[in-house]
């Protein structure tokens, strides 16, 4: 028996043969054309995106038909990608300067776009690599005139391969693959989505792992822990079979009490709402129980796009969050690109230091005529619902007066006062953070960006796995920055609320409410397990920790203190899926 370990991506327990799939990747012969044939091969490229749009028009329909609508529309995507302006003028350039066949120059545009995007450090982004590949590989076959390519599977297995599709991955019987074992994905890709809508427990692993299971003549896939077990003994088997039975158990006893505040012992009021970037997410948020939006982020509307979105549809996208939550808070942030984001068309040269450079807020200030758009299409939303803007990335009150100039001239340009929307910044750099005595006086609300917080804190790039040691969120250093805020926010009386990953983390969540953040902000489907989490503390308990923690100085110290106090009601939800939501 062998223990494999990854990133649990799905949750559940399953059992079954292997069944290896082999990279589907096409190739094509590569021959050179003239400039007379430039013309005929754009024309393939064309015909190629009818029919490939016509075939992802069909999957989409299966899916919300056996799937879900929100699973369905994951391939509205997919169409937007074939539609986008961008890859029609670079296949178009290619030809003209590769003087190559449209399946080879079509090829070097996907693999340049998808790597762009992989190299994107927030992951929801980075995962757009793998729909634009999918849908460059579905354009490769129509050109090749190959039919839609189908994994056979005969009988119950676990599906092994490099990487599974979106595409592919709506097609699975999820009678026939009982659990998936990858090398490439993530909790945020449209694959794992499918696969968590089907019940189809799976994991990503390290790579070189698959090799060693294609003999294995069983695995298990735990989909709660990351672990893939090949051939394993009985006991084995009887030890998952339990934990399965646990973790339905648990999971109905959380959906239960999906409606159900989120209070702690001692009876504190803790508000907990989603982060999202998708319409597809606003309902996985409702679902879940989330009390507003925390955290619109708005940058997928603009990336991989030659022309930038207008701002009536921008506006669409954001009254669909408004409405949905028509009492709850929908705060929406504007345009977080540089750094690890990319935008297309801007005109804006690339920094040598991105994520030092012209960014977030920086950016819009640069770029006032993108700036204004968005902000107008967010005032016409909060006619909606009680949507809230948020700036990101603030360092001074030059940035903040600059930002409220604009945000005025769009109050006047809808005939409505000064005041017409409430805005917030986000508290993500020590500027920020040491400022918000100062920044109370001119803003509604901060939030805490916890993820770039600790990075700018402790000036170590996130993506550096050397570094690691420094992005601990349970760094004193951190928590004491964390306390003064909040210390600063109570005393202006301010609203405070933290959206970073450390909001979902089960063993952060008793040290922020220790601090007396009242408000949470995280992805959709750790809702339910954070919410049961604060069920199970008090207040009084975690700010007394939290206090210790503070005046600590190693991180190990304040990991082994959490652990102590609060590890046993940690691991007990933990099997719930907490590991792999967050």
């Amino acid at each position: 028996m062998n223990i494999f370990y990854g990133t649990p991506i799905s949750p559940g327990f399953a059992e079954a043969p292997p069944l290896l799939v082999q990279g589907m990747k096409l190739k094509s012969e590569e021959r050179a054309i003239s400039s007379n044939e430039v013309e005929k091969e754009f024309k393939r490229f064309t015909d190629a995106i009818e029919a490939t749009k016509n075939e992802l028009l069909a999957i989409r329909d299966k899916t919300a038909e056996e799937i879900g609508e929100d699973e369905a529309e994951i391939f509205d995507a997919h169409i937007l990608v074939l539609e986008d302006p961008l890859l029609h003028v670079e296949v178009s350039r290619k030809l003209e300067s590769e003087q190559k066949n449209v399946e080879i120059v079509l090829q070097m545009v996907i693999d340049d776009l998808a790597e762009r995007f992989s190299k994107i450090e927030d992951e929801m982004m980075r995962e757009r690599a793998t729909d634009i590949a999918d849908v460059g590989q579905i354009l490769i076959r129509n050109l090749m005139g190959r039919p839609s390519a189908a994994i056979r599977i005969d009988e119950p297995c676990i599906l092994v391969a490099t990487e599974i599709s979106p595409s592919t991955a709506a097609k699975l019987d999820s009678e026939l693959v009982l659990g998936c074992v990858t090398e490439i994905g993530s909790v945020t890709s449209h694959t794992a989505i499918i696969a968590r809508a089907l019940g189809i427990p799976a994991v990503v692993v390290p790579p070189g792992t698959i090799t060693e299971l294609q003999n294995a003549n069983t695995i298990i896939v735990d989909g709660m822990d990351g672990a893939v077990v090949a051939d394993p003994d009985e006991k084995t088997i009887e030890e998952y079979e339990e934990k399965e039975q646990k973790r339905l158990e648990r999971e109905i006893m959380l959906r239960r009490k999906i409606g159900l505040d989120a209070v702690t012992t001692d009876g504190v009021k803790i508000d907990i709402s989603a982060n999202i970037e998708m319409p597809i997410e606003i309902k996985i948020a409702k679902e879940n129980g989330a009390e507003g939006v925390g955290l619109y982020r708005t940058e997928f509307l603009f990336l991989n796009r030659k022309v930038l979105p207008s701002e009536e549809e921008q506006y669409q996208h954001y009254r669909l969050a408004a409405e949905a939550f028509p009492q709850n808070d929908v705060i929406i942030r504007t345009i977080d690109v540089g750094g690890d984001k990319f935008l297309s068309g801007s005109g804006m040269p690339e920094d040598v230091n991105p994520y030092l450079g012209v960014r977030a807020i920086r950016f819009s200030l640069v770029k006032p005529d993108i700036f204004n758009s968005q902000i107008r299409a967010i005032i016409r939303a909060s006619r909606h619902g009680k949507v809230k803007l948020l700036l990101p990335m603030i360092s001074c009150i030059e940035e903040i007066s600059s930002a409220m100039g604009y945000i005025d001239e769009c109050c006047k340009k809808f005939d409505l006062d000064s005041d017409c929307i409430e805005v917030g910044i986000m508290i993500e750099t020590p500027a920020a953070a040491l400022n918000t005595k100062i920044f109370s006086n001119y803003m509604d609300f901060f939030s805490i960006g916890t993820n770039d917080l600790i990075q700018y804190t402790m000036a170590a790039e996130r993506g550096n796995k050397q570094l690691d040691y420094l992005h601990r969120p349970m760094q004193p250093t951190i928590i004491r920055l964390i306390k003064e805020v909040t210390d600063n926010a109570k005393a202006t009386g301010i609203e405070l609320s933290v959206c970073g990953e450390m909001a979902g983390d089960l063993r952060m969540i008793p040290i922020l409410v220790g601090l007396g953040i009242t408000k949470l902000s995280m992805n959709p489907r750790s809702i339910p397990v954070a919410k049961e989490m604060i069920r199970r503390i008090s207040f009084e308990e975690s700010s007394s920790v939290a206090k210790e923690i503070a005046q600590l100085l190693f991180t190990k110290d304040a990991v082994d203190k959490v652990e102590k106090t609060f590890g046993e009601r940690v691991k007990s939800l933990e099997i719930n899926g907490a590991r792999f939501q967050d």
